[in-house]
Parts: C-alpha cells; structure tokens; sequence
C-alpha cells in the first residue's frame, strides 16, 4: 500500500547563506519531519575546511532537496513543506 500523501498549503526552499558556498551534503532523508533548528545538512568549504550546518528555519517536512554538490552562496538545497495540520 503506498503511503499516504500529505499536502502542505505552504512551502519555502532553505538556501545557503550568502558566503557560506561550498560542498553539500544533507543529513536527512527526503521526507523527514523537522523542527525548526534541527540540521538538515552542511557546507564544507574546500579552501579551509570550515564546515556550515544549514538548519531548518521553521517546523516541516523535507519534500525536495538537492543531491550532494559544489553549492554557491544563495542554491536552494532542501525545499520545506509545511502548514498541514
């Protein structure tokens, strides 16, 4: 039986910070609910080594995300469904 599906009325894309840009990669799974604060992944950037943790910004669900890649400051890496009761 396939799951059942959700439909949120509203939905954000998370972006890297402005001079954050770097290697992504998530540490959730597509589909995964978050609260808001929880690390959805991070940023390593290849010249020094400094890691951002890009955190959700409200409570939701993980509906879309990006596959780990060279991410520039502003790409939209995970998009955020959320408003369903």
């Amino acid at each position: 039986m396939p799951p059942i599906a959700r439909v949120y009325p509203r939905s954000s894309w998370v972006r890297v910070p402005v001079g954050k840009g770097g290697v992504f990669f998530p540490t959730l799974a597509l589909g995964a609910r978050v609260a808001k604060g929880d690390v959805l992944g991070t940023v390593t950037r290849p010249d020094t080594g400094e890691v951002h943790e890009i955190q959700a910004p409200r409570d939701g669900e993980l509906i879309g995300m990006a596959v780990p890649q060279i991410a520039l400051s502003g790409y939209g890496v995970f998009h955020l469904g959320y408003g369903a009761e």
